[in-house]
């Protein structure tokens, strides 16, 4: 049985760290779903993309406080980070301009799993989330 490309694709353990790319989940709920499988295994998670207008951004932030409170949350060029409320004080974020230096600052977190799962939509910087989630694996992929 095959597997949905981009959707919690686990493509990469190295040094401790296994890489998942859900570039699909262009909505928080989608995230969310990644945030509790993954549970307290999940040390970094990279929010991209503009917000759907749909309700869930308080909603994803109360699953990682429950489910991951420890892990890093990037926001990459991301307005859902406006929407997290409250609860995103109890979280470890940072913004950034560029996947690199949000993976650079997830990196330095402890060994777990890296989750690129935006929740939001691709369009304010790609063509699609497939051409979004090939440009996250090709820099993990090019680590060195």
């Amino acid at each position: 049985m095959g597997y949905l490309q981009h959707r919690l694709e686990k493509f990469l353990t190295r040094d401790g760290f296994s890489f998942y790319n859900d570039s699909i989940a262009t909505s928080p709920d989608a995230t969310i779903k990644a945030v509790e499988y993954l549970g307290g295994d999940l040390a970094g998670l990279i929010l991209d993309g503009q917000d759907t207008g749909l309700d869930g951004c308080e909603a994803l932030a109360q699953t990682l406080q429950s489910y991951a409170p420890q892990a890093r949350v990037a926001m990459v060029k991301s307005d859902i980070a406006d929407s997290f409320g409250a609860v995103k004080s109890n979280l470890q974020t940072k913004n950034f301009d560029d996947y690199d230096s949000a993976l650079a600052w997830l990196l330095e977190a402890k060994p777990g799993a890296v989750l690129f799962s935006p929740g939001g939509k691709s369009f304010n910087r790609f063509k699609n989330y497939s051409q979004r989630g090939r440009a996250f694996k090709d820099l993990v992929l090019n680590l060195t």
